[in-house]
């Protein structure tokens, strides 16, 4: 038995129509990567698209070898405890007619290929992309770094009470920046959470028809791992606390 469950099946949500993917060809928008989530496991409230999806692709067998998990040091840590995976480097996705399966707005993506981002405008954009998620993950960690060296290092007093002031505003900044954090990933599980019906129950006639989510799935989730029972005896325990409160 394994001690982590292997992933069977991704899911991306697309605000496009399934048609601008009819020449196999995913346009990354997002950092230069295409963001899905666990099939199985993820979040209720997860999604990849900021507003209600039209289409959906899912990728498994060799697609899924493209794929890893969320980064876990970085400011979005989160992402990863909600199921999200992204593709393994920057560029844009494209596949053939033999690994693809289409029912009405969801395709099934079996393999995948990912190439360069062509077109200066777009590369330009997507790596600025990239930069400012680096700069926003280094952001914090700088910040304190300065207060901590303002407050430790040793200045004159002159100096010191000049940079009294911007000490200050160093603090200031800094939770400035938290609370900041703290309201938008509220509101973005607030706006998800509205959002959730609109998000899955469209594609639960066309994921059912490819074999993907049914009483018998093709590609069923992983249960022979020790997250998978450690989570069921969980739910079996939180099932009894219930029951002897009602």
């Amino acid at each position: 038995m394994m001690l982590f469950c292997k992933t069977k099946a991704l899911i991306h949500y697309s605000k496009v129509p399934v048609t601008v993917f009819a020449q196999r060809h995913f346009k990354v928008n997002t950092q230069g990567r295409v963001y899905t989530l666990d099939l199985f496991k993820h979040s209720r409230y997860a999604t990849t698209s900021a507003i209600a999806p039209k289409s959906a692709l899912v990728f498994t067998g060799k697609a899924l070898e493209k794929f890893k998990p969320h980064p876990l040091f970085t400011l979005l840590f989160f992402k990863r405890f909600m199921g999200q995976y992204w593709t393994r480097a920057v560029g844009d996705v494209i596949w053939t007619p033999a690994d693809e399966t289409a029912h009405g707005d969801v395709l099934h993506i079996t393999d995948i290929q990912i190439i360069p981002v062509v077109g200066m405008e777009r590369n330009c954009r997507q790596y600025a992309k990239i930069f400012l998620r680096y700069l926003g993950d280094i952001f914090p960690f700088a910040l304190g770094a300065g207060i901590y060296l303002l407050v430790h290092s040793d200045m004159n007093t002159a100096i010191e009470l000049h940079l009294n002031q911007y000490i200050t505003w160093y603090k200031v900044g800094f939770w400035l920046f938290i609370a900041c954090l703290a309201v938008s990933m509220i509101f973005a599980l607030i706006q998800q959470a509205k959002r959730w019906g609109a998000v899955a129950a469209p594609f639960q006639v066309d994921l059912q028809a490819l074999g993907l989510v049914s009483s018998n799935p093709v590609y069923a989730p992983d249960t022979n791992c020790l997250c998978y029972k450690t989570r069921a005896l969980c739910k079996r325990a939180v099932g009894w606390v219930r029951s002897l409160w009602s």
